[in-house]
């Protein structure tokens, strides 16, 4: 699978790459920038002097007798563990009980994030009902609330949140989700933006 992701997108960036590199040799072929590493399942994926990084199947693709899923459609939440931080990145997921031990004690847990009832009331508006339907169920079983997000982190006893993959991620103010978190996380709570550095 992610072979398949670094080709695609070593393809979809080839014109660009190639016009950056006609204008100057100095500039990085994109080739030798991406390394995809491929992993199997759940587990160890990654260990060397300096990192471990373990993967956790999250709760993100529903697997119930009505879902149309496949069975290899897995996502996965991965523990970076270094000799003096842990990170843990919770990928797309519903609410998942497992989280709480894969995440715990960890520095840092950068957590995706939905406000279900703004994204409920744009889909209403921009989408026929039916397509709605179908999408509000993902939003509910798949993905995560900030309340349940600041649940999860208290409970890992983690000490600091980062929110992420913000849904709608519209012009709602940060406090939409950090205020809901913080009703039950009594650590830091912020809202991931492009450069922040932590």
């Amino acid at each position: 699978m992610y072979v398949e992701t670094r080709q695609g997108h070593l393809q979809y960036f080839a014109p660009n790459a190639r016009i950056r590199i006609g204008d100057s040799k100095a500039y990085p072929n994109p080739r030798a920038m991406f390394h995809a590493h491929d992993f199997a399942g759940p587990g160890l994926i990654y260990k060397d002097d300096l990192v471990s990084v373990t993967a956790f199947e999250n709760c993100h693709f529903a697997h119930g007798a009505d879902a149309a899923r496949d069975a290899q459609d897995k996502s996965y939440a991965l523990r970076f563990q270094t000799p003096d931080q842990v990170v843990v990145f919770s990928g797309d997921t519903g609410r998942c009980p497992g989280l709480e031990v894969f995440a715990k004690d960890a520095d840092l847990l950068v957590h995706e994030v939905i406000d279900l009832p703004l994204i409920e009331k744009a889909m209403r508006s921009e989408l026929p009902p039916e397509a709605a339907e179908g999408l509000m169920r993902h939003m509910v079983d798949e993905h995560t609330t900030a309340e349940d997000v600041g649940r999860l982190a208290e409970a890992s006893k983690v000490r600091k949140v980062v929110l992420t993959h913000v849904i709608p991620g519209r012009s709602e103010p940060d406090s939409v989700y950090t205020d809901a978190a913080k009703k039950h996380y009594s650590g830091p709570v912020v809202v991931a933006r492009d450069l922040m550095v932590f």
